[in-house]
Order: C-alpha cells, then sequence, then structure tokens
C-alpha cells in the first residue's frame, strides 16, 4: 500500500475515533436534555427546531469551503508548491473572517422571522448561537488546512475541544436558565455551541503556529485584493456545488420543520401534539441515527484529499483500490448499524430516555425507517467525498439536489395521510437517499470505470447483517424476561457486536488491505487470511 493510502486510511481512523468520543459527548448532551427532569418531551422540540437552521449555516461556513481549501493545499502539497500552499491558507483565513461577520449579522437580523414559523419563544435559542456562526468560518479555514495536508489530528482535536465545551456550558447553562421555562433552558443548551466554537478556534491557532515553527514554513505572500480573487474564484468555485449538495438535507430538514407541525394540525392534531410529534422526529429518532453517521464522516473526509492527491499524480490504478476500499469498509459498518438499529429500535430508545414515555409509542417506527436510510446515506457520503475529489462537486450537488426536492414534494403529501402521519418525514428522508446515493454511484461508475465485486461489496455485509439483526432481536425478546431494559439491551448490542465480527471474519469481508482502517489491525491480522 503506497504512502498516499497509507495516509487515507490513518487519517479515516483519527476521524473514526475522535468521532466517536465526539458523538459519545453528543449523545450524553442529547441524553440529558431529552429527559423530563431537563427539557423532555416539552423543550426538545425546540433544539429539534433549531438545528437544522444551525447546520445550515455550518454548512455554509464547514461544507464546501474547507474541502475546496483542502483540496487547494493537498495539490499544491503533492506538487512540493509550499509558499503557494501557505498564500492559499492566508487568503482564505481573511475571508471565512469576513463570512463569518456577515453571516452572523444576517442570521441575528432574520431571527425574528424564523421564530414566527414555530414559536415566538424559540427566538431566544435562535440568538444564543450567534458568537459560534461569527467563529465557525474562520476555524473553517484551518480545517481545510490540515485537512489538505491529510493530518486530521488538530481538525479532530479541535472538535472533541467544541463538543465539550459545547456538552458542559451547555448543560450549565440549560440547568441555570431552566428555572425560567423550557424556552430558556433550550437557548442556555444552545448557548454552549458557542462556548465551544471558542475553544476549538484557539486550540486551531496553536496547532498551527506549532505545525509552522516546527517545519519552518514560509508565511503565505501578501497579495493585493485584486491578486486574492484568482485564489477565492477558484475555491468558490469548487465549493459553491459542495455547499449547494450539502445544504438540500438541513433545508429540507427546514422544511419538515415547518411542515410537520402544520400538516398534522390538518388531520386532527393539536398544536401541542404536532409540535411534540416533531421532537418525537428532530429530537429523538435523528439523535440516534446521527451517532453512526461520525463513521461514515470519517470516510468522507479523508477519501476527498486522497483523490484528489492519486488525480493530481495521475495514479489510476491507486484511486480504484482506494475508492473500492472506502466504499467496502463503508457498506460493512452501515449495514451493521442498520441491523441493530432496526432489530433494537425501542429497547435502544428507552434506554436511552426511559421516562420519555410518550416518545416511546412513536420514535421506534420512525427510527426503524430511519435505520434503512442510514443505508443509502452513508453511500452518498462515501462518493460526494469520492466525487469532490475528482472535481465532479457540481454533478454530486445536483444528484443531492434531486433527492432533497423529492423529499419536500413527498414530505408534504406524506404527513397529511393519517395512516402515515409524522412516518411521512422519515419515509421521505428514506427515499431522498436513495435517489442521490443511486447517481452518485451512476456518476462515479460512467466517469471512472471502476469495477465492483458486488459479493464482497454489499452481499457479504447484508447477509451477517440480517444474521446478527435476527439473533440480537431474539435474544432481546428473551433475556427481557429476566433483567431490565437498560442491561438488556446493552448486553445484547455487545453480543451483537461479537457476532458481527465472527462473521466478518467468517465471510472473509476484509483483506489486510483493508485493515488499515480498522483500529487493531495487528490484532486482526491473525484473523484474516488472504
Amino acid at each position: 500500500m503506497n504512502n498516499k493510502k497509507t495516509t487515507f486510511v490513518s487519517s479515516a481512523m483519527i476521524f473514526a475515533v475522535s468521532g466517536i468520543v465526539i458523538k459519545l459527548l453528543g449523545m450524553v448532551y442529547k441524553i440529558v436534555l431529552g429527559r423530563e427532569s431537563v427539557l423532555g418531551e416539552a423543550g426538545s422540540p425546540y433544539i429539534g427546531f433549531i438545528y437544522p437552521f444551525y447546520n445550515f449555516i455550518l454548512i455554509i461556513a464547514m461544507a464546501g469551503i474547507p474541502s475546496a481549501v483542502a483540496k487547494l493545499v493537498s495539490e499544491h502539497y503533492a506538487r512540493g508548491e509550499i509558499q503557494e500552499k501557505e498564500t492559499v491558507f492566508k487568503v482564505m483565513r481573511k475571508f471565512m473572517t469576513a463570512l463569518g461577520i456577515f453571516l452572523a449579522a444576517v442570521f441575528y437580523f432574520i431571527s425574528p422571522y424564523i421564530a414566527k414559523f414555530f414559536d415566538g419563544e424559540v427566538i431566544y435559542t435562535l440568538r444564543s448561537i450567534n458568537l459560534a456562526i461569527l467563529i465557525i468560518p474562520y476555524m473553517g479555514a484551518y480545517r481545510g488546512y490540515f485537512q489538505g495536508h491529510g493530518n486530521l489530528k488538530p481538525f479532530a482535536g479541535s472538535q472533541i475541544v467544541e463538543q465539550l465545551g459545547k456538552v458542559v456550558f451547555g448543560l450549565l447553562f440549560a440547568y441555570l436558565l431552566l428555572k425560567k421555562g423550557v424556552a430558556f433552558g433550550a437557548a442556555g443548551a444552545m448557548l454552549g455551541v458557542s462556548v465551544g466554537a471558542v475553544f476549538g478556534i484557539i486550540l486551531l491557532v496553536l496547532c498551527a503556529k506549532s505545525y509552522k515553527k516546527n517545519n519552518n514554513l514560509p508565511h503565505g505572500e501578501n497579495l493585493t485584493f485584486q491578486e486574492t480573487l484568482p485564489i477565492i474564484k477558484r475555491i468558490l468555485y469548487f465549493a459553491i456545488p459542495i455547499t449547494i449538495g450539502a445544504s438540500s438535507v438541513p433545508l429540507t430538514n427546514m422544511v419538515d420543520g415547518i411542515l410537520i407541525k402544520s400538516r398534522l394540525m390538518e388531520i386532527g392534531f393539536t398544536e401541542d401534539m404536532a409540535v411534540s410529534y416533531y421532537g418525537f422526529h428532530a429530537f429523538y429518532t435523528l439523535s440516534v441515527i446521527n451517532f453512526p453517521t461520525i463513521l461514515f464522516v470519517s470516510i468522507q473526509v479523508s477519501v476527498l484529499p486522497a483523490v484528489s492527491s492519486l488525480l493530481a499524480v495521475e495514479d489510476h490504478d491507486e484511486l480504484g483500490k482506494t475508492i473500492r476500499t472506502a466504499l467496502k469498509v463503508m457498506l460493512i459498518v452501515s449495514l451493521a448499524c442498520a441491523a441493530g438499529l432496526f432489530a433494537l429500535a425501542q429497547p435502544v430508545l428507552m434506554l436511552l430516555w426511559p421516562d420519555a414515555v410518550n416518545m416511546h409509542n412513536v420514535s421506534p417506527d420512525l427510527l426503524r425507517i430511519m435505520s434503512i436510510a442510514t443505508i443509502f446515506l452513508s453511500i452518498y457520503m462515501c462518493t460526494s467525498g469520492i466525487l469532490q475529489g475528482m472535481s465532479l462537486q457540481i454533478q454530486n450537488a445536483l444528484n443531492m439536489f434531486y433527492g432533497a426536492l423529492v423529499k419536500a414534494i413527498l414530505s408534504y403529501f406524506l404527513l397529511a395521510i393519517p395512516a402515515i402521519g409524522v412516518k411521512g418525514a422519515s419515509l421521505s428522508s428514506l427515499v431522498a437517499f436513495m435517489i442521490a446515493a443511486g447517481l452518485n454511484l451512476l456518476t462515479l461508475k460512467k466517469r471512472t470505470h471502476v469495477t465492483f465485486n458486488i459479493l464482497s461489496l454489499f452481499i457479504k455485509p447484508f447477509i451477517a447483517s440480517i444474521i446478527m439483526g435476527v439473533i440480537v432481536y431474539y435474544m432481546y425478546s428473551f433475556v427481557i424476561l429476566v433483567l431490565p431494559n437498560s442491561i438488556s439491551t446493552i448486553l445484547t448490542v455487545l453480543v451483537g457486536g461479537i457476532i458481527y465480527f465472527i462473521l466478518i471474519i467468517q465471510f472473509k469481508m476484509l483483506n489486510k488491505d483493508d485493515l488499515t482502517f480498522i483500529p487493531g489491525k495487528k490484532f486482526l491480522a491473525k484473523f484474516i487470511k488472504e
């Protein structure tokens, strides 16, 4: 395995491990907030409503432009153009500072109009993230810089620090402000996001200074405004399609935030009940689904500079191997996650939020639907990183846009069908990810002519995940008769993981090259035979 691929898989592991820590912290944050003693079923919809808006701003600042910075830095670095890559970094720090100021100002002034679609008091929650919106674009320049070097340690470290700040201070502020009402408690919880962003940028700046000093790197050139325009134009040319494609999901989730309430009320729901059902979907269900996606993101983030670098040196054979490795590992992970969540939907929700009794009757069905959707989401995310690395970001954006458009239309009609109701939001998401993933695979096949072994890529992990899912379903059914739900669920998940590991070995789903993707590769190598 050459250095490019080794860097790719090592970066993926760093990001995956840190991502697990981040998601665990995030789950603690959501678990505590979702308890009835904190925000509960009454306050969780406030958090669920604001996150699509926050994620939309986050994507504008962190999806396209950092990826574009990573691409340019990676290309200059691969060709040994050190001065040029440092100049790109310098220009983008200034640009992202201006972008942060602009986004923060716009969001502050439109917050009252957004609040009218949900609840007037949600404006406190919206305003609480303004400082984060100001800082996050500047963080994006640094993360793109380190990503372009294939060095995700500062990237991952800043995310952990940021998440720690959010969890600790968010829960503290939520507790302190809850006495004024759940709307203020939700605002306090989201204020932690801004505190976390401050910690994250401090770490990134310190890491960048240390990296430059240790490697004796030159300063970027002092360019005039006219001289910076070609760099900015090139960044935006690459970034805007990525941003449009990535923003399709939060945009449709924003639409869901408006549609779910209004469409459910049209079929007889009271306003309070419609808001609660929105919380069951947007807060509880999506909180669980977000956990496995960090593993998908780790591959997506790492594959982009790997593909870009391989194309820069025209190593097409290694490109094909990297694509196959990424998709194979992605499906092994996502199919297992989907099977486990489908089989244990209600036990998992009851484990995390035992006192949210109304949610227990609604969210399990939503989680089962979304567990299937994660398979197609994982494929889309992996192929998205590949296509962006190949400068096919426009086609990738269009593919997601088509899926998102279908989702918006389906949500509108399905939500108003009494037999479907809030499940329409989940079903429409499933269809959207299927469309986006399918179109991305077709684009990838057309542009690279890469070949796939369907048996090893999909059939083997699919069969293994079904076997594991059936076993854990029936195991839980027996264990719950003698043990409480918390112990039964944890025990069943652990056994399911062991079973899936055994099936991976027995079905020979991985070869030794693939092991560099996985922690404990030296241990696992003992079980793998070529």
